[in-house]
């Protein structure tokens, strides 16, 4: 199944000046939960300032200030709409690689209904790892995604 990516989607793909996680247990699911919803809700609120503190330092590479990050929410609000309804498909444990940094990660899923589109036209995956120190968790990427057949954990 592909993934068509529309518009402004940001997934942190460069290298991280950090050390690797120590441990390979898959992430605590209700505080991973917990995040991600965090995550989506600023994302509703338009709350850069909440969504900035979630940020993992590698994605404050590519948005590294609240300014920074309201130019991102406008551009993309402007492409998508304004997230109105964020509703939880499904998560999964997978794995962040970023230069030589590898860690475990949390993948959730949303159907996202905005000012623009009908909640399941777009979802919004929201990747959560835990920072540079393994004790808080954090996002290192968020984007809405829209597919020509999605796959049956996102019906």
């Amino acid at each position: 199944m592909i993934a068509r990516i529309l518009g402004v989607v940001l997934l942190v793909l460069g290298a991280v000046a950090c050390e690797p996680v120590g441990h390979d247990r898959p992430l605590d699911p209700k505080v991973s939960r917990t995040v991600s919803d965090a995550v989506a809700g600023a994302l509703v609120r338009g709350d850069a300032k909440n969504l900035f503190a979630l940020l993992d330092q590698g994605f404050r590479t590519v948005v590294s200030n609240e300014a920074d990050l309201e130019k991102f929410l406008g551009d993309m609000n402007g492409q998508f709409g304004k997230p109105t309804l964020f509703e939880f498909k499904h998560a999964l444990d997978s794995r962040r690689v970023d230069g030589s940094w590898n860690r475990v990660s949390r993948v959730l899923w949303y159907a996202v209904e905005t000012t623009k589109y009908p909640k399941g036209r777009y979802f919004l995956k929201v990747e959560i790892v835990s920072a540079g120190s393994g004790s808080r968790l954090v996002t290192s990427g968020f984007g809405l995604l829209t597919f020509e057949s999605p796959p049956k954990f996102l019906r």
